[in-house]
C-alpha cells in the first residue's frame, strides 16, 4: 500500500554525482513506485527529458544505471 512520495530524480543525480568520481561506476536504482515528488516527477511534462539528460550523463561518466522495480508497483 503506498503512503510516501518517491523521489527517483534527486536520488539519481546524488548517485551520478558520486559515480561521476570514478569512470565505470554502477547505480543500481531499487524502488517500489513512481517517481512522483520533485525533479524528474513522470507526471511533469519534461520528465521524459529529464531521465535522457540524466542517461546521457551517465554515459559521458562512464557509469551505467540499471533498475529494479518491485512486481505490482508503477
Amino acid at each position: 500500500e503506498e503512503n510516501g512520495a518517491t523521489a527517483l530524480g534527486p536520488a539519481l543525480l546524488v548517485a551520478l554525482q558520486l559515480a561521476a568520481q570514478r569512470r565505470g561506476s554502477d547505480i543500481v536504482v531499487c524502488t517500489d513506485g513512481a517517481s512522483n515528488v520533485g525533479v524528474g516527477d513522470v507526471d511533469e511534462p519534461d520528465a521524459a527529458a529529464f531521465y535522457q539528460k540524466v542517461g546521457d550523463l551517465a554515459r559521458s561518466v562512464g557509469a551505467t544505471i540499471s533498475i529494479l522495480a518491485m512486481q505490482d508497483s508503477d
